[in-house]
């Protein structure tokens, strides 16, 4: 997982979990306060209640005849807070705090009609202090809910303004997280790319510091770096021209020493051609052709190790290169046995590689014995290709086997020495390969190409 996405997903859950637990914790409190809200506006309202009925009490005391014609109807107030200095003289003051308030109404006995009506009149009476007492309980009632319910609409809003304070804030912290998140990741993509580039030999490429003082810091390390390995690949590349030019120049002298012999011999031959009779003309022919030759094949061997950047991208079939060579010896007494598959091939340049196989097979046919015979396997191990070169000659003798692959070292009497030399040089410098003597004795010698199939 990547680091932005990492990121993302730790901020988003921690962010995510924090707006879940404030919500959670809100509606508990809310829910908590709502119960306490209800208990205590019963509770208040009881309590009213209760006070209201001992504050003002209203009752009929008495409709009954007295001594005369008359019927009295007295009434008592209890009020609750009545002051001592009331005016009606017959009040009296109860614990200090209630004052009950008398009155008298005297009626004509004889007056039926009067009787009858105030005794409705009292029960309308008695009947409207019973509906002013119940209206005003409800409406303390009423003001108690009405008071609950505006609080309780408070709190509703009040809610509702730290849920939105909570998405506002997570939407914020959420937008900061990715600005962060996109910071943070900028300047690693860029160094991502940087070292992706790098990878392409691009080296010496710079980035421009970036981010935080860590980033910053990876980045002037990632330059610094990329600086050196360009000034190293520059250095590298100046050794390795510095190499090919004294390998050349080593593989110049040992040419100029092989090429002395032939040239001399040459020389000796044409002087002899114009002094010999007709008929042994034909036999210093041939060896002025053959002494041409070996001169042409070591110029040849010198501009091959002295070709530079040349493209080794063709796909060269091996059978076909081996199926050329032993064409080209036919004339030799000695058979050449091939084992390869016809779809086994060699990314490289066609010349080079005929070269390598060459010398290991011209090598193979003058081991000399009358019945050689050269074998050549070639199979795939892995990525690499192994090309064996197996004959039944002398095998290579004891002093040379230590330095079989130096140059100028040759057991034969006009060898230059310089052909296992040649090969593996350009085997081991562009073909990431080698070549190895596997066995040598007197029963004959086997050699190992190894080519890699992909450069």
């Amino acid at each position: 997982m990547s680091i932005r996405k990492l990121l993302i997903i730790t901020l988003v859950f921690l962010f995510a979990s924090v707006a879940l637990v404030q919500t959670a914790l809100t509606i508990y409190f809310k829910q908590q306060i709502e119960n306490e809200i209800v208990d205590k506006s019963e509770r208040l309202t009881e309590k009213i209640l209760t006070t209201t009925k001992d504050k003002v009490r209203k009752k009929l005391i008495e409709i009954a005849p007295n001594d005369g014609s008359n019927k009295e109807v007295k009434f008592e107030f209890h009020i609750s807070g009545q002051s001592e200095s009331d005016s009606h003289s017959e009040n009296e003051l109860v614990d200090g705090n209630t004052t009950v308030v008398k009155r008298q109404i005297v009626l004509d006995q004889d007056n039926e009609r009067s009787i009858e009506i105030f005794s409705k009149n009292a029960e309308q009476i008695e009947a409207v202090f019973m509906a002013v007492d119940n209206l005003d309980n409800m409406q303390l009632h009423h003001q108690v809910t009405t008071e609950y319910l505006t609080d309780s609409s408070s709190f509703e809003r009040f809610t509702h303004l730290i849920l939105w304070s909570i998405a506002i804030s997570s939407a914020i912290a959420l937008l900061l997280a990715l600005w962060l998140t996109n910071k943070i990741t900028q300047p690693i993509n860029q160094l991502i790319g940087a070292m992706d580039e790098l990878d392409k030999d691009k080296l010496g490429i710079q980035i421009t510091p970036k981010g935080v003082t860590e980033l910053k810091r990876c980045a002037q390390q990632f330059n610094s770096m990329s600086t050196k390995l360009a000034n190293f690949a520059e250095e590298q590349h100046i050794m390795e021209q510095k190499k090919h030019l004294a390998q050349l120049g080593e593989l110049s002298r040992g040419i100029a020493h092989a090429l002395r012999n032939p040239v001399h011999t040459l020389n000796l031959t044409i002087d002899q051609y114009f002094k010999a009779p007709e008929k042994n003309r034909a036999k210093l022919e041939h060896i002025a052709h053959t002494k041409i030759e070996h001169i042409d094949k070591n110029i040849n061997a010198l501009l091959t190790l002295s070709k530079g950047k040349v493209e080794r991208t063709l796909s060269v079939p091996i059978n076909a290169v081996l199926n050329d060579i032993k064409l080209e010896l036919l004339n030799e007494a000695t058979p050449i046995i091939i084992n390869c598959d016809n779809d086994l091939k060699i990314t490289g340049l066609e010349t080079e590689i005929r070269s390598i196989l060459h010398t290991l097979i011209v090598n193979g046919v003058e081991a000399g014995k009358n019945n050689n015979t050269i074998k050549v396997d070639v199979c795939e191990q892995g990525d690499e290709i192994h090309l064996d070169v197996l004959d039944k000659g002398n095998g290579v003798c004891a002093e040379i086997k230590p330095h079989l692959f130096s140059p100028h070292v040759s057991d034969k009497p006009d060898g230059a020495g310089i052909g296992l030399y040649l090969a593996k040089q350009i085997i081991n410098l562009y073909y990431g390969g080698d070549i190895l003597l596997i066995n040598s004795d007197e029963h004959g010698s086997h050699f190992r190409a190894i080519f890699k199939r992909e450069l």
